[in-house]
């Protein structure tokens, strides 16, 4: 049976009334939801995030990062269809292991939420059938709260010399770092949140002179 969430909250208040007046055994005793959403990761679409220092070799600025996305999903695990107007706010926090001030943090908001049949965004409703998942999609912040750039902690595994174009290309291992997600669907409803240790694949050009 289809049960949209907003009549259920009513229910919940016309309990609370009954009993309050003594008509407790007017209605069924309410059974309180368990938990309604589980959110996981899904994944990264981007292989590799390359970056160039700027060509007058300083270094400490980079002159161009990639975007680098990381998908997490958002699935209605109750047994009851999910209807309700949605205000999604949350973040997406990266964190370095071992590294003092080692993390940076996004917001997300509705803009990073995947088109979907399932989400109206004219009238901002959600509708979720048990089983069914929303998507957001989140760039990667590649600048930590420290100052400086993930590539920064990860260790250089070959440098080939480009010749001619004047410039070493660094290939990295992978850094593993753990992607947070939080989500709140309404200021109304609990927050939701999950982590997943990921992998950063690096490529950097870095400027030389002859």
């Amino acid at each position: 049976m289809t049960l949209k969430f907003r009549i259920r909250l009513l229910w919940i208040a016309l309990i609370g009334s009954l009993t309050a007046a003594g008509c407790e055994d007017l209605l069924p005793e309410y059974e309180q939801p368990g938990e309604i959403f589980s959110a996981t990761y899904v994944r990264t679409d981007t292989d590799t995030l390359e970056f160039a220092e700027p060509t007058n070799g300083s270094g400490g600025v980079v002159a161009s990062y990639g975007s680098y996305y990381v998908i997490f999903s958002i699935t209605n695990v109750y047994e009851e269809t999910f209807q309700y107007t949605i205000n999604p706010k949350g973040t997406l926090a990266i964190l370095l292991p071992n590294v003092v001030d080692g993390s940076s943090t996004a917001t997300v908001t509705v803009t990073d939420l995947q088109p979907s049949s399932v989400y109206n965004a004219s009238t901002g409703v959600l509708t979720l059938n048990p089983g069914s998942s929303i998507y957001f999609r989140m760039r990667i912040d590649p600048k930590i709260d420290n100052g400086f750039y993930i590539h920064t902690y990860a260790s250089v595994r070959s440098t080939t010399n480009m010749g001619r174009q004047y410039y070493l290309l660094r290939i990295y291992d992978p850094l593993f770092v753990t992607a947070r997600f939080t989500m709140q669907l309404s200021p109304d409803l609990p927050a939701i949140t999950t982590e997943k240790i990921i992998a950063i694949n690096l490529k950097g050009r870095f400027p030389y002179s002859p």
